[in-house]
């Protein structure tokens, strides 16, 4: 059965320089081949928005935390899952972006458009996903329409939404929706280009403290374990995380916040946070004192490149703020 499969797919180049009906056909056709280990990681893909240039070792900690990667031996999921990718990538099904250059793993990848495409047929008939608003849909994909105008993402109220985990949002949000609107099992929250501010949250006056009204509801949501704050979610100088906020977060990625300044993090927020990105936030001024509180973390990756004020305040054993994570026992510190 691989052997047919190689003859169709082996070299996608063929396949999806052909009418794109006839592709669609024989790729669906095809797609009951693949190896079953390979299917939900192949279909995950179709979350991300179409031309997206997708980071490796993000997709795989989502992948593990997803389930999809099996025990192999005493191999490292990691390891696993970036076989997996490789895989998928041997296929012709997905495309690499960028290699690492000290051991030339997948630094980001991509699909082509007609694959996400059948991601997405397959992962509707599966009940796998959904790029449009169904109750039964286990994970959700929002993308705005592009019309040559800025416009707000349009949103809905997903109460009802049961079913659905996973929420990736990407594009500008008029405000954030009440905690009540949310899907109440929701366990993974991803927005991008959100550009939130805190005027647009004043008019929502139960909140206790408006000022802080888009992380208070954030970290009101009662299952959430994978929260990514991405490119200019928020457009303000001040973020706080409060006691007991976040109850049950186990990933969180900050990526490409411009203004922010200050980040706090009061002592018991995020009890069981175990994996924290910081990436391109140039202007933080220093990690939060908090983070010395969250006994549970295991791995922090401190991207700050173009922050040399903060590259220096976490310099091991010297930086000021070294003291604050010298408990977690992987730190990755990238000043590329």
């Amino acid at each position: 059965m691989h052997g047919a499969w190689s003859k169709v797919v082996q070299s996608a180049s063929w396949v999806l320089n052909q009418d794109s009906n006839q592709c669609a056909k024989v790729l669906a056709l095809s797609y009951a081949d693949f190896p079953y280990y390979l299917k939900s990681c192949f279909l995950y893909f179709g979350l991300f928005p179409e031309d997206a240039e997708i980071r490796a070792d993000r997709l795989i900690r989502l992948w593990i935390a997803e389930g999809f990667v099996q025990q192999r031996g005493e191999e490292m999921m990691e390891d696993v899952a970036e076989d997996y990718l490789e895989e998928l990538i041997h296929r012709s099904l997905i495309q690499v972006g960028q290699r690492r250059r000290f051991d030339g793993g997948v630094e980001t990848c991509r699909i082509h458009d007609l694959l996400r495409d059948l991601a997405i047929s397959e992962a509707k008939q599966d009940k796998f996903l959904d790029i449009c608003v169904e109750p039964s849909s286990r994970r959700l994909a929002i993308h705005p329409v592009a019309n040559g105008n800025a416009a707000f993402l349009p949103l809905v109220s997903f109460p009802q939404h049961v079913y659905l985990y996973k929420l990736f949002l990407r594009g500008q949000l008029e405000k954030l929706p009440n905690l009540v609107d949310f899907p109440p099992n929701l366990t993974q929250l991803s927005l991008y280009f959100s550009f939130l501010t805190i005027e647009r949250q004043q008019e929502d006056e139960d909140a206790p403290q408006p000022q802080n009204r888009i992380m208070a509801t954030l970290e009101q949501l009662p299952n959430l374990r994978v929260l990514v704050l991405g490119w200019r979610l928020y457009v303000e100088k001040e973020m706080i995380f409060t006691a007991g906020g976040f109850p049950k977060l186990q990933d969180l990625s900050i990526h490409g916040l411009e203004h922010l300044e200050e980040w706090r993090v009061e002592k018991g927020a995020m009890p069981c946070l175990q994996s924290l990105d910081l990436m391109r936030c140039h202007r933080l001024k220093m990690l939060p004192d908090g983070l010395r509180h969250v006994t549970t973390l295991q791995k922090i990756f401190l991207y700050q490149g173009d922050n040399p004020g903060l590259k220096a305040r976490v310099e091991k054993d010297r930086g000021e703020d070294w003291y604050k994570i010298q408990h977690i026992p992987s730190i990755t510190i990238n000043i590329e």
